[in-house]
């Protein structure tokens, strides 16, 4: 009888072990790769590396419902991000790291997107209430791993400051996109100290000190080989 009763139940764990299979791969079968992409970062003349545990998020293009956004899809150790089931159409994606926002663009379901590469640079913005919404829709465009901080200084943005290792030639195309916008650009300086962490650092701010004077205009940065230190 002993022996039966174990008979049984080896039969019993056989068959819930075989449900389980059967659920398992029923489940697995029905999962479908809707979008992947990978997110990598460069700057001139260095290698191009993963971006690591990047959050990306998708919003259907044609939903003003802020509970729609799918995500976040985090970034491997390839930089790579992989929405499994998500309905054909376009999304808005959005990625992050942390709260800087690094890419976004719009991308169609199915789809397999090529590498993205973002410049190694971040661009801080200050908010003034003189700005309006100018600035900061400006800035939103060029694609550059972005983010805003509070302020005490209500002098309305006039100018940009850089890092080291933030290349010139970047820095130009963000002061000429400020300018055609319309934005009051009388100076753009390399930071007092440029090589500690605010190495690869845009800031985007007013100061004080060039509340007067002419204002820059695209021929000026552009004849510009380099630009002072700040003080």
């Amino acid at each position: 009888m002993k022996a039966l009763r174990i008979a049984l139940g080896t039969v019993l764990l056989i068959q819930a072990l075989g449900g389980f299979t059967i659920a398992y791969a029923d489940t697995a079968s029905s999962l479908h790769v809707a979008l992947t992409g990978s997110l990598m970062k460069t700057l001139p003349g260095q290698p191009v590396v993963p971006v690591v545990a990047a959050d990306v998020y998708l919003h259907p293009v044609q939903s003003t419902d802020a509970n729609k956004w799918i995500g976040p899809d985090l970034t491997d150790g390839a930089g790579k991000f992989t929405f499994l089931n998500i309905p054909a159409g376009s999304y808005l994606m959005r990625v992050y790291s942390g709260s800087i926002r690094v890419w976004e663009q719009t991308v169609s379901v199915p789809g397999a997107l090529p590498p993205i590469v973002v410049t190694d640079v971040r661009v801080v913005y200050y908010p003034k209430k003189s700005d309006g919404a100018l600035v900061d829709s400006t800035l939103q465009k060029l694609q550059l791993p972005y983010s805003t901080a509070e302020t005490s200084v209500a002098v309305a943005t006039n100018t940009v400051w850089f890092g080291d290792r933030v290349p010139v030639a970047v820095v130009k195309s963000l002061c000429k996109s400020l300018i055609a916008a319309g934005v009051p650009l009388r100076a753009i300086r390399r930071f007092a100290v440029g090589n500690d962490w605010r190495a690869k650092v845009i800031e985007v701010g007013g100061s004080p000190q060039h509340t007067t004077g002419r204002t820059l205009t695209a021929a000026d940065v552009d004849h510009a080989s380099d630009f002072p230190r700040a003080r």
